[in-house]
């Protein structure tokens, strides 16, 4: 209900299409693995197991690590292709993922390679707070996060950097925060 009706528009889907399939990529593509064989792979990088290059690179060195940084950057630029040619029931596939995958992105559990707390004693930590609380904080969080996007406008550096640039920087500004999120769950 905030994205931009116009920038929707543009792609022929509109928020309501956005909304109900954003998670089809863990609901229902995971199960299809002829249609998207690499889905299991494609929702989280681990950071801290990839080599000191993986920023230079357009695949990763191993795949088991993830390939979520790379999927994002192909998706756009398929994207871009797809509504270049109007191939519109295409992009909205492509839409639906990226929705997903940038969620993803902003994970920073999504990031780390101990992604449910196993290695660090906090069994279940990914699901804790990837959705128990934001089950429970819904209404706030929907509050905050509108409330950020009318008060922010695109930061003029986006404009500046590459896609890869941004996508790659996410990642690693999300990832940060791996440590924070282990560290305030071990006293709950």
């Amino acid at each position: 209900s905030i994205a931009d009706p116009k920038a929707l528009a543009n792609c022929h889907i509109t928020a309501a299409e956005m909304i109900e399939h954003t998670n089809d990529p863990d609901k229902i593509w995971r199960q299809q693995r002829r249609e998207h064989p690499k889905e299991g792979i494609v929702h989280f990088f681990h950071i801290d197991r990839q080599p000191k290059d993986w920023r230079d690179r357009k695949t990763p060195e191993d795949p088991k690590q993830g390939l979520l940084v790379y999927r994002i950057v192909d998706w756009i630029e398929e994207s871009k292709t797809l509504k270049n040619a109007q191939k519109w029931p295409q992009l909205s596939q492509k839409l639906y993922g990226l929705s997903h995958y940038f969620g993803d992105l902003m994970q920073p559990l999504h990031l780390h390679h101990d992604y449910d707390g196993d290695e660090a004693g906090l069994p279940g930590l990914h699901s804790q707070f990837e959705t128990k609380m934001l089950n429970r904080y819904e209404d706030e969080i929907r509050t905050g996060v509108k409330s950020k996007l009318q008060s922010e406008k695109i930061p003029p550096l986006w404009i500046t950097q590459s896609l890869n640039t941004l996508v790659f920087d996410s990642a690693q500004q999300s990832y940060a925060k791996a440590a924070r999120l282990f560290e305030g769950a071990k006293p709950a």
